[in-house]
């Protein structure tokens, strides 16, 4: 990834970072706001932070439909670094929490590679079965998924070293014709199986279609390797530039994509070129030093979600101590206001009972007056 999109990312996180410490965002909106983060950090491959946005979306709002995808892009990062047990258990979080029928096959497809990867085949296996289920239940609507189901089921066979029968479920994902073709994966098939020509072939072929960032750079390394393998570095040389420019582009690189870089340094040592060849073997090195020191970082965070918890939990005491404290207030204001009162109605009290007194005296007043008026008796 270029230093310029890097550098926009960067920009756009710290603004929705200033956007969180806003007040009086809602439950939803908080949830939203660190989701996207997550995705922001994820783009500037800082997996670490990544992670902690993603949990923190969830533990910001239980019931928001976008929890699943969080778990199920936590598994992908962990998956990425080869973290596979973590990965494992948190696509399996996002496959309880999913009402998406679709979107549980994606989900349980990326288990089955995590499974697979793990060593765990019949957990894999049946992890794509059950998605191949939910790709046939509409085929038309469900081809992306099932072009997914027949890679997994390929790649489960030639990871069990059963060559042909892999060879079989790649033609049927290659058929399906989608934007990204499985034929590096033949290629790699056939490597093992010892079968370099169709391999060289295979990986040939998926560079005539369509195929994504990712595909085209391992299709290019594997001819690299190939043609090296051969002793034919003209061409060794030619496929393993391009792997080279394309590892670049990768979003998310992996350990066995660096490998495209050690490659290169025993192509420059085919060639005598020892001071490139030192240059690339370093790069692999401080490239696989790097992904190390994150791995590390991602397997120290294992108990990550208890401490998002913690600090979810402090800032609601905060919060509930915070709303105490404006309802003991409002207690005190009001508690004055009642004295107030009741010292005012007091006062109208007497007010009134001395009007009353001073009114009966005059009433008096005016009797003995007119008993004392002449002609007048009391008898009268």
């Amino acid at each position: 990834m270029t230093e310029k999109k890097i550098g926009n990312f960067a920009e756009a996180s710290a603004m929705l970072k200033r956007y969180l410490l806003s007040k009086n965002l809602t439950a939803a909106e908080k949830c939203d706001a660190h989701f996207t983060l997550a995705y922001l950090y994820k783009r500037q491959n800082l997996p670490t932070a990544s992670i902690i946005e993603y949990l923190r979306s969830i533990n910001a709002y239980k019931h928001n439909h976008k929890n699943a995808m969080a778990y199920y892009n936590i598994g992908n990062t962990y998956k990425n670094f080869h973290l596979y047990d973590k990965a494992i258990e948190y696509f399996s979080l996002a496959i309880g929490l999913n009402e998406d029928l679709q979107m549980e096959g994606r989900y349980l497809i990326s288990r089955s590679i995590a499974y697979s990867y793990n060593d765990q085949y019949k957990e894999a296996i049946t992890d794509a079965l059950q998605a191949q289920e939910i790709a046939n239940g509409d085929i038309e609507k469900n081809q992306h998924l099932l072009y997914k189901v027949f890679n997994q089921r390929g790649f489960i066979k030639m990871t069990m070293q059963q060559h042909d029968e892999a060879d079989r479920f790649f033609r049927l994902a290659n058929d399906l014709s989608l934007e990204k073709n499985t034929y590096v994966n033949n290629g790699i098939n056939y490597t093992l199986a010892g079968k370099e020509e169709q391999a060289i072939a295979a990986c040939r072929k998926g560079l005539t279609l369509k195929q994504n960032t990712d595909q085209r750079f391992k299709s290019y390394q594997q001819l690299g390797e190939l043609y090296l393998k051969r002793n034919e570095l003209g061409q060794a040389g030619i496929a393993l530039k391009e792997a080279v420019t394309l590892f670049e582009q990768l979003q998310q690189p992996e350990n066995r994509d660096v490998k495209v870089f050690e490659t290169m340094a025993d192509w420059c040592f085919a060639r005598e070129e020892i001071q490139s060849g030192q240059k690339y073997y370093k790069k692999g090195i401080s490239l696989y030093s790097l992904l190390e020191e994150q791995q590390s970082a991602l397997r120290l965070q294992s108990d990550q979600r208890e401490l998002i918890q913690a600090e979810q939990a402090f800032f609601k005491e905060v919060e509930r101590k915070e709303k105490n404290k404006q309802a003991a207030m409002w207690a005190v204001v009001i508690s004055l206001l009642v004295i107030v009162s009741f010292i005012v109605i007091v006062i109208r009290g007497r007010h009134n009972k001395n009007n009353t007194k001073k009114l009966k005296n005059e009433i008096l007043s005016g009797v003995e007056t007119i008993l004392k008026m002449p002609g007048k008796s009391v008898d009268a």
